[in-house]
């Protein structure tokens, strides 16, 4: 029922459990992981579920049908899974939805006969380059280590968190590299999208392995002749189906702006305690949908991607009401039109499979435009 792009995630977080560690499930995309890990925790990003059953039964008792999916199954995972493999949820703002979620699943946890401890960081929707703002932000770090010591034995440490700073930092650098790869044509994009989202039910040092592992393959040329390069850009990834049907219609993934891809990867922060650390990885992320601050970033980040990467087009992929998303789709597709980059806006739901069919016709007919 729970799948990750094909995988299933109940033994993935099964195995994170048996390893004796509490467990975190974190959401949006972007949270503390360093700060976790080097406080004894593992912590799991619930982002990118899908593929499986639609039947979100425990989800659709307490989230709105017009939710987004990402909102909807990442409810159902949490409330089936009742406490047994999540020992805590950790949030920080980002849309209505997920703002409030914390308290909502907690909740319909206990309903469940479970408990989870429930954590969330205020990340300022203003700039961190006002002082106030900034040690604002400071006093939230502070009271959420404080938090978190009450859960696990190991207390924070400047050096213990250094060390998983660095890590994680290597970690991005890793997926750099491997996201060049793949636009260059030396490594499938599937196989990257896999690697991204299952490496969010990893412990970081294995998922660090399998990258430099899936780096050292990352070999020859497989970049279709006369294919159109294009870029990928959303908050989630689209589903394998959709990707074969570009391939099919002669458009190759030279890049992409996926949230959990190279939004995630682009930037590795400077090492530095982790209230230092925090402001840095807020403040000066790759500009997403998700992290307001940023948004004014996003137009000259992204064109400057495709760029790089001589892309001639730029299909965004819309989650269905993502407000977020609502919002800018529009002023970016007129916006890369005028920069003589070709935009295409697609929308997925709850039922990828029937939108890709959907879709098929319009990704052949934009291809059909760019060859020309």
């Amino acid at each position: 029922m729970h799948t990750l792009w094909g995988g299933d995630i109940v033994p993935a977080l099964k195995k994170l459990k048996d390893r004796g560690r509490p467990v975190a499930g974190c959401f949006p995309l972007y949270p503390p992981q360093e700060l976790l890990h080097s406080m004894g925790i593992s912590p799991v990003v619930l982002w990118g579920l899908g593929g499986g059953s639609n039947k979100l039964v425990l989800a659709d008792e307490r989230v709105q049908n017009f939710v987004c999916a990402v909102g909807r199954r990442l409810s159902q995972l949490v409330l089936w899974d009742a406490g047994k493999s999540l020992d805590a949820l950790f949030a920080y703002n980002a849309c209505d939805t997920l703002r409030n979620l914390p308290e909502v699943l907690e909740a319909g946890v206990a309903e469940q006969g479970g408990s989870i401890s429930r954590f969330f960081l205020h990340v300022p929707a203003i700039s961190m380059q006002r002082p106030e703002t900034k040690s604002y932000f400071t006093r939230n770090i502070k009271q959420c280590i404080s938090e978190l010591e009450a859960l696990v034995t190991i207390p924070y440490s400047t050096e213990s968190f250094l060390q998983s700073a660095s890590i994680y930092n290597e970690w991005r650098a890793i997926g750099r590299e491997l996201d060049i790869a793949s636009g260059k044509g030396n490594l499938p994009f599937e196989q990257l999208v896999r690697f991204a989202l299952e490496a969010a039910f990893l412990p970081v040092e294995e998922s660090l392995a399998a990258g430099k592992a899936l780096l050292g393959d990352a070999d020859g040329n497989l970049a279709p002749k006369n294919a159109v390069p294009v870029i990928l850009s959303g908050i989630m990834p689209p589903p394998p189906a959709f990707l074969k049907v570009m391939e099919e219609a002669g458009l190759f993934v030279c890049g992409n702006d996926l949230a959990p891809l190279w939004r995630t990867w682009a930037r590795s922060p400077k090492l530095a305690d982790a209230a230092e650390f925090y402001a840095d990885f807020y403040s000066n992320h790759f500009p997403c949908s998700t992290l307001l601050p940023t948004a004014d970033r996003r137009p000259a980040a992204l064109l400057e991607l495709a760029r790089q990467r001589g892309a001639k087009a730029i299909v965004f992929i819309g989650e269905k009401f993502c407000e977020y998303e609502y919002f800018e789709f529009p002023y970016l597709e007129k916006f890369f039109k005028n920069q003589g980059i070709a935009a295409l806006l697609l929308e997925f739901g709850l039922d990828d499979l029937s939108n890709v069919a959907q879709h098929a016709t319009r990704i052949e007919a934009f291809a059909e435009t760019l060859a020309q």
